[in-house]
């Protein structure tokens, strides 16, 4: 048996001592918050994770946890996507913590408790695994030219090297030189997803609530400079939430290549319980445009035009359609 108090890499598996332990207080707890996720080691700037897998034995941790009490809620504290296909059917509840500041902890707690709903969004797409992701699809990950470690310390941080300024250049000078691919060019994120009709884990734009949101009279206007999309939003539940309503846009008759649709707009909207808004968002039509390589300027192609709006990129509520 592990001492419990050994230091432990990522890449182990839970310590047998510990699970237990944590087994039996949660087996006569009346809830489980499990706080899992990645560290700084994993995470850091200037080099490519290995993997996106929940690091030292936690998918193991929580299978077990389930198993003692099923009234279980995980908080996840990372900076970018992880594999949530293990713990997604053990934990019925899931929040993405972040790494937050100085008052990141009253912030959870409040939503914990339920003092206010949670109303964030996903600013990335969780892929079901690593290989939906297009950096990995494409042989861009991982880079073959690495260096190994954060290059970011790397090479700005001299008291980290603790090197003369000749040795420091001569070693930088040594390191292998990454370079980051976007073969995938404007398929990046949830655009490749929803193209490539990947189904992901969680969505581009994701994120619920404490309370349900309505979407409703749809409408919108070509104007000289944008288009003006209109859409009523109802707060369903019984306290106050906020929405973020997004507006993406799908071009069925392009003769140019375009993902299957983009996100061109965004409000973030406070509605009280019960509460009914009209959001106004605006695209404007410049933001439309490609750059036309035959004419070497920037062109915006007439024809339809679908707007769908809803709660994320895989939750369309509602949709409409202008010529442009």
């Amino acid at each position: 048996m592990l001492d419990p108090l050994e230091a432990r890499s990522n890449d182990e598996p839970a310590d047998p001592f510990l699970v237990s332990e944590a087994c039996e207080a949660a087996a006569n707890a009346d809830l489980v918050i499990f706080f899992g996720g990645t560290n700084k080691s994993i995470e850091t700037e200037g080099s490519d994770r290995k993997d996106i897998k929940l690091p030292c034995g936690q998918e193991e941790l929580i299978q077990a946890l389930y198993e003692a009490n099923p009234n279980l809620a995980t908080v996840l504290i990372s900076g970018g996507p992880t594999d949530l296909q293990v713990l997604e059917p053990a934990s019925p509840a899931i929040v993405q913590g972040w790494w937050n500041g100085t008052e990141g902890g009253t912030a959870l707690a409040e939503v914990l408790f339920g003092d206010i709903a949670p109303s964030g969004k996903l600013p990335f797409t969780f892929p079901r695994k690593l290989e939906d992701s297009p950096a990995f699809a494409m042989g861009n990950f991982p880079d073959p030219n690495g260096a190994g470690g954060d290059l970011f310390s790397l090479m700005f941080r001299p008291d980290v090297l603790k090197m003369t300024p000749e040795e420091r250049q001569k070693f930088l000078d040594s390191l292998p030189k990454p370079v980051s691919k976007y073969t995938e060019r404007f398929y990046v994120g949830y655009r490749w997803f929803d193209t490539k009709e990947i189904a992901p884990m969680y969505a581009f734009g994701h994120g619920l609530s404490y309370v349900d949101f309505d979407y409703e009279d749809l409408t919108a206007k070509v104007g000289k400079d944008a288009i003006k999309v209109t859409v009523k939003v109802e707060n369903e539940g019984s306290m106050p939430a906020d929405e973020v309503v997004q507006v993406y846009v799908n071009r069925p008759e392009s003769k140019v290549e375009w993902p299957v649709k983009e996100l061109k707009a965004f409000k973030r909207v406070s509605l009280n319980a019960g509460e009914t808004k009209t959001v106004t968002l605006e695209i404007p039509l410049k933001d439309l445009r490609y750059w036309n390589e035959a004419d070497n300027a920037w062109t915006l192609e007439n024809g339809k035009l679908l707007l769908l709006v809803g709660s994320a990129s895989d939750d369309i509520r509602e949709t409409t359609e202008v010529t442009i």
